[in-house]
């Protein structure tokens, strides 16, 4: 007896001895991830802001008609810190999940294949599910920034002109500009967290399915001797980890997808090229320069405002040396002769 015992004992100290250094492993490689991922979300962000910026004050003057100061600085701050929640630990942990899906059912088709395809019939129902909810949050999301960023730009106007709202007690017309803006946003917000929670009970309405029908089949299965139950516990456990990765990959998932409609906006203008390209080393240069100005029957109106010429066949010379005053009302073309 008293053999027995320590011959058991003796045994689970090697075991421990042997499985120990996997804990350590494990220990060690959670905080590892983590941190290389959020160095590389910081990394990237902080190329993003500065790539965003430049793209900003690289476009013409007609662009800026139709995309606001303070909507486009909503963006710089509101879109690039869903970017940054959509990314970093929540990659990690995204692959850490997928990882652990295809793990368990890997296990769970050595064991047996017969079951597993039978808890697999469902998963098709779960890919085609989230795949169209994934493509309504980009959506909604895109939908959801835009307005904010509007209502941002509405706020920064109002409060950077102040004084002259209060000295026309134009007050509430903002608030209910502002609130306006908002409610678009809120209705597309309430939207998004609609998709996610369809998402989400569909996905686990399939898995728990899925497990009610591997216990109905397997049970018939260890009852006529095809399989045993420890086999049956087998599977069913494989399955269950990688349907559990996949339930809890969901929110990352929804997260991700809220990053990737929040950067789509932030790339559509990175990536536009003005027909004005201060960047642009192209073209001629020339060597020497008088200093000779000439404008002759100049017409121009802005793409946002074809429908109104900003100069009208306008002609002045200025000589070198010379100083020209441009005197006109607000919007009669002073800024954009220069």
């Amino acid at each position: 007896m008293y053999d027995s015992v320590l011959v058991d004992l003796i045994t689970s100290c090697l075991l421990v001895i042997r499985v120990s250094p996997t804990y350590f492993i494990v220990v060690i490689r959670y905080p590892t991830m983590v941190m290389c991922y959020l160095t590389a979300c910081e990394n990237m962000n902080h190329r993003m802001r500065k790539e965003f910026f430049k793209a900003i004050i690289r476009q013409d003057i007609g662009w800026f008609d139709k995309n606001q100061s303070g909507t486009l600085t909503a963006k710089l701050f509101d879109n690039l810190e869903r970017v940054k929640e959509g990314t970093g630990d929540k990659v990690a942990l995204l692959i850490q999940f997928v990882s652990q899906f295809f793990a368990g059912f890997i296990v769970a088709f050595a064991y047996d294949w017969r079951l597993t395809l039978i808890m697999m019939s469902l998963s098709p129902f779960m890919v085609i599910c989230g795949a169209f909810i994934a493509k309504l949050m980009a959506s909604a999301t895109a939908k959801e920034a835009e307005n904010y960023a509007t209502a941002g730009g509405i706020a920064e106007e109002v409060l950077t002109s102040i004084r002259t709202v209060v000295a026309f007690n134009g007050q509430k017309f903002e608030c209910d500009r502002y609130n306006e803006a908002l409610r678009g946003g809120m209705r597309d917000g309430i939207l998004k967290s609609l998709y996610v929670g369809i998402g989400l009970g569909l996905t686990f309405f399939i898995i728990f399915g899925s497990y009610a029908l591997a216990f109905w089949v397997g049970t018939g299965y260890v009852y006529n001797g095809v399989l045993i139950p420890g086999t049956l516990l087998t599977v069913f456990f494989g399955v269950m980890m990688g349907s559990m990765a996949l339930g809890q990959a969901g929110p990352q998932f929804a997260v991700f997808g809220s990053a990737l409609g929040a950067a789509g906006a932030i790339f559509a203008i990175i990536d536009r090229v003005p027909e004005i390209d201060v960047y642009d080393e192209s073209g001629e240069k020339p060597k020497q320069m008088k200093g000779q100005i000439e404008l002759k029957n100049i017409e121009f109106s802005y793409p946002a405002r074809p429908d109104i010429k900003i100069l009208n066949g306008i002609s002045f010379s200025v000589n070198p040396g010379e100083t020209v005053a441009l005197v006109g009302t607000s919007g009669c073309g002073k800024s954009t002769v220069v």
